[in-house]
């Protein structure tokens, strides 16, 4: 009787647990099915939950911001050495006008110190009126060398006698037309002489010509010197009317560059033939 109500027992606990397990598998079912109802409607109403593609977009955007402002920070790192080139320009700019500013302060300086010594003042003084004593001795000297020049030229003869030279066979000629008795020499004389004396004639003639063009070189050579000294007086008049700003130092060896020219023409004739001559040209 025991063993049977036991067995009735067990029995009983065993439909439990088979209807327990039966409850248990009909609510696992119903939860699948729910979550598939779910997961369904949640994918219609969102489609890219499933992907998860909206978790890139942060990432995205500030890798984006990152660029940018590599790009600025790169923009602002050229403009900074711009600058730092910019100022070594206006530095060395700077620099070589402070030193050109020092140099000329200090030639101002000089100036002023040269000015206001008296010493320097007197030798100044006496530096221009040596000048002047010089430049009234080049005129002078000048214009005594172009006078003896034009009158050389003038009072040197050699047209009349080469005409005199020249008329002299023609008077013989005339003086004599008809030769007297036993006069054949002199003919013979006359008739040599005519023919020797043309010879004679275009030789002085050509050593004339070389004589007046050498004179002609001389007096061009003159004018020269005489246009460089006009252009030198002029120049020491306008440095005298300057006065204070006139450097003696770098001017005082120009004067040693002046030279006066003379020039003596000697010819000495004989028997209406030039022996000798002579161009002596001597330079002070």
């Amino acid at each position: 009787m025991a063993w049977g109500l036991a067995g009735i027992g067990s029995i009983q606990r065993k439909k439990e647990t088979i209807q327990y397990l039966e409850r248990v598998s009909s609510l696992e079912f119903d939860n699948r099915g729910d979550w598939r109802t779910k997961s369904r409607h949640t994918w219609r109403r969102d489609p890219k939950s499933e992907t998860r593609g909206h978790y890139f977009k942060i990432p995205e955007d500030l890798r984006a911001q990152v660029f940018a402002s590599s790009v600025g920070n790169a923009y602002i790192i050229l403009q900074i050495d711009n600058a730092y080139l910019a100022a070594d320009d206006f530095r060395v700019k700077y620099e070589m006008e402070l030193a050109m500013y020092h140099s000329v302060e200090r030639n101002i300086q000089g100036s002023n110190r040269s000015l206001m010594t008296p010493i320097s003042l007197s030798c100044s003084w006496r530096q221009i009126k040596a000048f002047k004593e010089e430049l009234l001795f080049m005129k002078n000297n000048y214009k005594e060398e172009v006078n003896g020049l034009q009158n050389q030229i003038a009072n040197s003869g050699l047209t009349g006698e080469l005409d005199a030279q020249i008329s002299r066979p023609q008077q013989d000629h005339d003086e004599h037309p008809c030769p007297p008795e036993g006069g054949g020499d002199t003919i013979c004389h006359v008739d040599g002489t005519a023919q020797w004396d043309p010879e004679q004639l275009e030789a002085e003639l050509a050593q004339t010509w070389a004589e007046g063009k050498y004179q002609a070189q001389e007096y061009q050579a003159l004018l020269n010197t005489k246009v460089k000294l006009e252009d030198e007086i002029s120049t020491y008049c306008l440095l005298l009317e300057e006065g204070k700003d006139f450097d003696f130092g770098n001017n005082v060896d120009h004067s040693n560059s002046m030279q006066s020219i003379q020039m003596t023409t000697t010819c000495m004739m004989v028997d209406g033939k030039v022996v000798s001559e002579g161009h002596p040209l001597g330079g002070q």
